[in-house]
């Protein structure tokens, strides 16, 4: 008979079953409770984010909240479900919809409400809506999911939206608490909203930071014990090293493996666990692909590209170097044992090996020669660079901008030679560390030390190159 697989993944988990993240709650908690103050929830895609917004409005831990529990008004906006339409008055209104359950209490927080909607939601009438909201002795908490989508809104991507946010939850004195979750980190936000106010403080800046990053050991722990009726120690160990401990690659791989226990065929414990292995990247690259927003997937495209040329920027780089340093040595080489004093002094044999190596020497630089490819890469990386230059120029994107510049960038690729793809993957990680892939959330490939010892003169394994976990 079999077992149901204890194991989900896809939707937000369930309050009653989320696993961890009791510090990062207490602290959201604690700030809702503690005058109100807002916080922005920032990780990896899939990385729990809404499920923690889940738990913070759910009604089944209220003890938490203290007296606050029955005064505190959730709202919760999905910023992707967004139509591309939808103005200030049309979010407001649905983010203050909550609030017409407590009107019949309230008669100057009812009547208030009504301006509200009269004056379509202007900054000066929220504040007055809000400070009736704290008059009431009530406390709004505003929630806004994926909240970075909303920098590509065609309407509310806008210095009056961000600034009015700002305004009202800094000046509520308790009345309004945001909580807004994103992929970006705040200083991401700040750098993608600082062309509306230059010299301004950034619109954020009024909010408290915290990221999702892997569950504990501990919780890691408790999560695969769901699977006890077939895991083996091994087992888990291959689960941690796979998923890095991330909550939704630890469900997906341990949903995946439980499904080969109960329907495989394949009884050899490592050959279960590759199979297992193939199966989750192939499944985990496709959600992440599949469940990522229509207008994130559009930007992604724009912030792929720039990745791709800033790549190719550190890759011609890399090559420049590579043939300036090759061209040093074999032209010393020449010069110092191609002097007919050095073979004077030496015996017959001696003299005939140095003579051997000074031709090895120049055929090498014949191969190579390293005199052309490095000012090919030299001229290749300043108009890679200059692609970026002009990339950077672009304060909106739109399509036309994207056919653009990767017309631009194939023209370019035409006059490459043939890339080695270690080294690229190389400078792939090299950006990466750097902080350069942020948007993309790119993880590094894996390179073994050979494959980067050798990755300026030939690839090697470039075919079982992977991005790690």
């Amino acid at each position: 008979m079999s077992i149901p697989n204890p194991f989900f993944y896809g939707n937000p988990v369930p309050p009653n079953q989320l696993i961890g993240r009791e510090k990062e709650l207490r602290r959201i908690m604690g700030r809702i409770v503690n005058q109100g103050q807002s916080t922005a929830i920032t990780g990896l895609p899939r990385s729990g984010k809404t499920s923690v917004l889940e738990y913070l409005k759910s009604p089944s831990i209220p003890d938490f909240y203290g007296d606050w529990a029955n005064r505190l008004i959730f709202s919760h906006i999905d910023a992707i479900a967004l139509g591309g339409q939808y103005d200030h008055a049309q979010f407001w209104t649905q983010a203050l919809k909550p609030l017409e359950n407590y009107t019949g209490q309230a008669p100057l927080l009812a009547e208030t409400y009504q301006i509200c909607q009269q004056n379509k939601f202007g900054t000066f009438v929220l504040e007055r809506l809000i400070a009736q909201v704290r008059q009431a002795n009530l406390r709004l908490v505003l929630m806004i999911d994926d909240f970075d989508v909303l920098l590509h809104h065609p309407i509310l991507n806008n210095p009056e939206f961000f600034g009015s946010l700002r305004s009202l939850a800094s000046r509520s004195q308790g009345g309004l608490a945001l909580v807004i979750t994103g992929n970006a980190s705040l200083s991401q936000l700040h750098e993608d909203t600082k062309h509306f106010n230059p010299t301004g403080s950034p619109y954020f800046n009024f909010m408290d930071e915290i990221t999702l990053g892997p569950l504990s050991e501990a919780d890691i722990d408790t999560l695969l014990h769901e699977g006890d009726a077939y895991f083996t120690e091994d087992d888990r160990r291959f689960i941690k090293k796979l998923t890095g401990g991330h909550p939704y690659p630890l469900q997906l791989a341990s949903s995946i493996l439980w499904e080969e226990y109960e329907h495989g065929d394949e009884k050899d414990p490592v050959k279960r666990q590759q199979r297992v292995e193939q199966a989750f990247h192939n499944k985990n690259e496709a959600t992440m692909t599949d469940n990522e927003p229509k207008l994130e997937r559009e930007h992604r495209d724009w912030y792929k590209l720039f990745l791709d040329v800033e790549c190719s920027v550190c890759y011609h780089e890399h090559r420049q170097h590579f043939y300036q340093h090759l061209r040093t040595i074999t032209n010393a080489m020449i010069v110092i044992f191609g002097s007919a004093a050095i073979v004077a002094l030496l015996s017959n044999t001696l003299g005939v090996l140095v003579a051997a190596l000074v031709t090895i020497t120049a055929t090498i630089e014949l191969i190579f020669d390293s005199c052309r490819m490095f000012n090919k890469h030299a001229d290749l990386r300043k108009r890679f660079l200059s692609l970026e230059q002009e990339m950077t120029k672009v304060v909106t994107v739109n399509k036309d901008d994207y056919v653009s510049f990767h017309n631009k960038r194939l023209t370019l690729q035409k006059d490459e030679p043939p890339v080695l793809k270690v080294l690229s993957a190389r400078c792939h990680n090299e950006l990466v560390r750097n902080g350069k892939a942020n948007r993309l959330q790119e993880r590094e490939f894996e390179i073994k030390w050979y494959q980067s010892l050798f990755a300026n003169f030939i690839d090697i394994g470039e075919d079982k190159l992977r991005r790690r976990n």
